[in-house]
């Protein structure tokens, strides 16, 4: 049933991408900004797909607190909702110098993560990844132990684990042995299937 749901999602995110690729075609960046503001939503999924793309939209013409502002603005109206504090947690980590307000966005989007077993560990990588720009190694030691526990629900979409941050991290930021178990589980799931939890 969940698999079913999520199907069902991907499928109207790839007609919304479409109807955006022909927006594009025809319209200038503004005019496009403006065109899905007018577009008819019908459904929660649909008004998240259109924020998240609006958004998106607004940074590349270079319009970020405008972006912002706008996820600010939903992102309390949906509070079961996972992806758009991600969004909004990894442009302030990626774009701006502000990592303790990312760190803010990256905490609700974990909680919220943990709370619908959705994207969880999406959610506490990044949350990770602002750790270790922030060079907070008891919080950090704390969020990969939070992963490894993690046991994503079979049909609930999620991300395989990366070890990408641990590059980045100072010497002696982490416990080489939590390191080392982190990396352990990382070579785990790897070597099993890909479903549609780790998908």
């Amino acid at each position: 049933m969940a698999d079913e749901k999520w199907r069902r999602r991907d499928d109207r995110m790839f007609k919304r991408h479409e109807w955006l690729l022909e927006l594009k075609s025809v319209y200038a960046p503004e005019d496009v900004i403006g065109r899905i503001e007018e577009e008819v939503l019908e459904t929660e999924f649909d008004y998240l797909d259109l924020v998240s793309i609006q958004a998106s939209e607004l940074c590349h013409i270079r319009r970020d607190a405008e972006a912002l502002a706008l996820l600010d603005r939903t992102i309390p109206m949906f509070p079961d909702d996972v992806r758009l504090p991600i969004e909004r947690a990894g442009r302030l980590h990626f774009f701006t110098e502000d990592q303790d307000e990312a760190l803010k966005a990256a905490e609700l989007a974990a909680e919220r993560a943990k709370r619908t077993n959705r994207r969880v560990s999406e959610a506490l990588r990044l949350k990770a990844r602002i750790l270790v720009r922030l060079k907070r190694g008891e919080e950090l030691a704390q969020t990969l132990e939070d992963m490894i526990a993690l046991e994503p629900l079979q049909g609930v979409p999620d991300f395989g684990f990366e070890r990408d941050f641990l590059d980045r991290a100072p010497p002696g930021l982490i416990p080489q042995d939590l390191v080392d178990r982190y990396l352990m589980v990382v070579r785990e799931r790897r070597r099993k299937p890909v479903s549609k939890k780790d998908a």
